[in-house]
Formats: structure tokens, C-alpha cells, sequence
């Protein structure tokens, strides 16, 4: 079984983890409708497949 040789002090584990963080959510503007989106996706007010199935 692997066991830890040294202990790892908190500010070792710490470093290691700084690169771990979430990074924030970009969006985009719509140059059509000026909403925000998300890269290399179509607004849903564009989507052609949600004009047909609207109930």
C-alpha cells in the first residue's frame, strides 16, 4: 500500500492546489441580438429547431 514517506506541510499542499481554482464562466455578445452567450454557441432566440417545437 502507498504511504506517505514525509508529511506534507500545509503551505506545500496549498501551492500545489493554487492551480486548481475554477476559472470564471466568459461570455460573448451576440452581435444580432446583443445578448450574452457562451463561445461557439447560437443564442436561443436563434435556435431554428426551438421555433418549430415551440408549444
Amino acid at each position: 500500500m502507498a504511504v506517505p514517506k514525509k508529511k506534507i506541510s500545509k503551505s506545500r499542499r496549498n501551492m500545489r492546489r493554487a492551480h486548481d481554482a475554477l476559472k470564471g464562466v466568459s461570455g460573448q455578445e451576440c452581435p444580432k441580438t446583443g445578448e450574452l452567450k457562451l463561445p461557439h454557441h447560437i443564442t436561443p432566440s436563434e435556435d431554428p429547431t426551438r421555433k418549430r417545437n415551440r408549444v
